[in-house]
């Protein structure tokens, strides 16, 4: 039986085609990020240690899916908040629509156990907060004032 051989040719063109293959990747979509901060208060106070979560969406007006990562952020004692990625942390939001969601936990300390559980307070935040209503579009020069201005009537 003769052993088959491959051309040099065909040798080149494979090596060509895996060197493409490594350059592209392997099919991950591309998608555009922009910095994003802000700060969430509640009747003009700071709201702190609340976390912020925006999350890509569809636009159906415009028939198109925002394709990427979501993102989060933790207020500091302003109520002042960065985003990054949930992939790898980068900095910003993908470009485009977004739900936005802003919870804020307390921890209580069982007296009769050792362990620790949150409890959410979302009674402090209006519900649109965290009910998935909350809406933003991230534009691709980012936004330096996502801020969130609440108030305890609701609004």
């Amino acid at each position: 039986m003769k052993a088959s051989v491959l051309p040099l040719a065909q040798i080149a063109s494979l090596l060509c085609a895996l060197a493409l293959l490594i350059t592209v990747g392997c099919g991950r979509p591309e998608y555009a990020l922009a910095p994003v901060s802000g700060r969430v208060t509640l009747d003009s106070s700071p709201v702190a240690d609340a976390q912020i979560t925006f999350q890509p969406i569809a636009d159906a007006a415009a028939n198109k899916i925002t394709v990427g990562p979501g993102s989060y952020g933790r207020t500091d004692g302003d109520g002042r908040f960065t985003l990054k990625t949930f992939d790898n942390d980068r900095p910003g939001a993908v470009v485009g629509d977004h739900v936005v969601t802003i919870t804020k936990e307390q921890i209580n300390v069982g007296l009769d156990t050792d362990e620790i559980q949150p409890v959410a307070i979302h009674g402090r935040l209006p519900p649109k907060a965290h009910n998935g209503t909350l809406r933003m579009t991230i534009r691709s020069g980012g936004m330096e004032s996502a801020d969130f201005e609440f108030t305890t009537d609701g609004a």
